[in-house]
């Protein structure tokens, strides 16, 4: 059993590429707690992040974004259901919009620093995003 446990610990540090431990103590010096902080870093270098909907690439840059965020839908075509929806961690409506042409904007920059969910909604196909604003 403490072969597994061993090896467990190993396995996880070695796919994790961050950890940090933290003790608390009381005013007697003993331990009473123990707090693990895994966390793994993100390459925040990428500002484009692609995917295929309903048949056409979906673009959007900058991601972590200061203000204006463009979302690109190549080859796009005027049909019925498209839209684009944001919302705020708590689920408040920030953005909603018809999608009108192959490029459109959001401006943020007037929103908080935070992380916001992006739904794309085309030709009955949806997409959810995580736009970091910064």
């Amino acid at each position: 059993m403490k072969h597994l446990i061993t090896i467990l610990i190993l396995l996880i540090s070695i796919t994790i590429e961050s950890q940090t431990i933290t003790y608390s103590y009381d005013a007697c010096g003993n331990r009473i707690s123990r707090e693990i902080i895994l966390s793994r870093s993100i390459d925040t270098s990428k500002k484009s992040f692609e995917e295929k909907l309903s048949e056409n690439t979906i673009i959007i840059y900058p991601n972590p974004t200061e203000g204006i965020l463009k979302i690109e839908i190549k080859g796009w075509e005027q049909t019925g259901n498209q839209s684009i929806i944001v919302y705020d961690s708590n689920g408040g409506l920030i953005h909603d919009t018809i999608i009108t042409s192959s490029i459109t904007e959001i401006d943020l920059s007037n929103c908080t620093n935070s992380i916001y969910i992006l739904i794309i909604s085309y030709n009955n196909e949806t997409s959810t995003w995580k736009i970091i604003k910064k």
